[in-house]
């Protein structure tokens, strides 16, 4: 009688163990892509003609998105109690570059192509924080400025009124390169 009830008990966990992974198969599926690259984007500006009082705020949007599968390892990771999506995640590789640029002296001290980081600053509504973009926290900041709640505020305005194409230049681990541009007119 003990073996019987001891294959009786195996027969049920088995059943159990199978109906489990069925039953997780059919409401979750199976998440081969749980990483992102981002691999375009669009700089965009609310208004791009600016007064005395003005100040630029920017938006970058990603607009082109790859899902990645994770990289082989010898224990893959295990979901519990969740349903993983497809670029859950988030970025595979890190960001290591971020850079506005002007096509025009912006003052004398940052002349056309100069970096002019130090006169930005990012401000994440979602978290509602405020970052100078400076290369300390290169990849924290990069994907919170490719959130749609963040914005990209100017802190200074160029010496000489007129119209400057800003660029936005980002690299990742992956030697991806996203650039955007947009008119700006300061009178």
């Amino acid at each position: 009688m003990n073996k019987l009830s001891f294959w009786i008990k195996t027969f049920i966990v088995h059943i159990g163990a199978i109906v489990l992974i069925i039953s997780y198969e059919s409401c979750c599926g199976d998440s081969t892509l749980p990483f992102i690259e981002i691999t375009a984007v669009t700089l965009e500006t609310p208004d791009d003609q600016l007064g005395d009082s003005d100040t630029l705020k920017l938006r970058l949007l990603p607009t082109d998105i790859r899902f990645l599968a994770q990289q082989a390892g010898i224990i893959s990771a295990a979901y519990a109690l969740s349903c993983p999506m497809d670029g859950d995640g988030g970025p595979k590789y890190r960001y290591t570059n971020f850079e506005i640029l002007s096509d025009k002296n912006f003052d004398i001290d940052h002349p056309a192509g100069a970096s002019l980081n130090e006169y930005f600053t990012l401000k994440s509504t979602n978290f509602n924080e405020t970052f100078t973009l400076d290369d300390t926290e290169v990849d924290t900041w990069v994907n919170l400025i490719l959130d749609p709640n963040s914005l990209i505020w100017s802190t200074k305005r160029p010496t000489e009124p007129g119209v400057h194409r800003l660029t936005i230049m980002i690299n990742n681990e992956n030697n991806t390169i996203l650039s955007s541009v947009v008119a700006v007119t300061w009178n």
